[in-house]
């Protein structure tokens, strides 16, 4: 990781936990929920082998339910912690927080989450990272509210002061309609960049998410 002041760091960097979270019969997951549970007990309880899994559960029927999956599948109790707020969809890649390392300390900022540009209802999943904060589900880590629309799987980081995204997905109107020079400078501002890279093509058939980088393309190396 870089010496600078502060950094977004990269997808290989240390990290304490992982969040999930988890799919219910009120979500999008509805019509497969019996097929996608086993493999989100399965993502859960490999994760717990190597770091603590913070779980966010739609109610406390739910969070019963995944404590005895769990339980069940023979994960470390003491590596899960499991947290109540309402959701409608489980990519929390894309409504968590995204976390910067300030003077060697972690600062989780709160993007605003709008369902990939308005294409989907996230009212509550835009709320999730400031409800577990308030129930200390992060511990002692302070968090930080920007009213700016941007999802974790849009950007990505090299760790040393570069940034790749795309030009589709963060200029898209959706998400605000900024100009490239402002929103770049918010974004250098925000995570102690020195340069954004812009991808100007790339597109898969039916993606939602108007070309976010994590599936196109991504540093495996400063």
């Amino acid at each position: 990781m870089s010496d600078r002041p502060y950094c977004l760091p990269a997808e290989w960097a240390p990290q304490s936990g992982v969040l999930l979270t988890w799919p219910h019969a009120d979500s999008d997951w509805r019509p497969l929920l019996s097929a996608v549970e086993p493999v989100f007990v399965r993502i859960a309880a490999e994760v717990a082998r190597r770091e603590d899994v913070v779980i966010v559960c739609n109610d406390a029927t739910l969070a019963g339910r995944v404590r005895g999956l769990l339980a069940d599948a023979g994960v470390e109790p003491g590596r899960v912690r499991l947290h109540v707020a309402a959701s409608q969809d489980t990519w929390a890649r894309d409504h968590g927080p995204i976390t910067v390392v300030r003077r060697g300390c972690p600062l989780l900022l709160d993007f605003r989450f709008d369902g990939w540009g308005g294409k989907y209802a996230a009212q509550q999943d835009d709320q999730i990272s400031r409800k577990l904060h308030a129930l200390g589900a992060f511990e002692l880590a302070a968090m930080a509210s920007v009213d700016l629309v941007l999802e974790g799987g849009s950007i990505e980081s090299d760790g040393e002061g570069t940034l790749l995204t795309t030009r589709r997905c963060l200029l898209s109107p959706g998400r605000g309609g900024r100009s490239q020079a402002e929103l770049e400078g918010q974004l250098l501002a925000l995570f102690g960049l020195e340069r954004v890279l812009w991808l100007e093509h790339g597109q898969l058939e039916r993606d939602d998410t108007d070309s976010h980088i994590d599936t196109l393309a991504r540093f495996t190396d400063p």
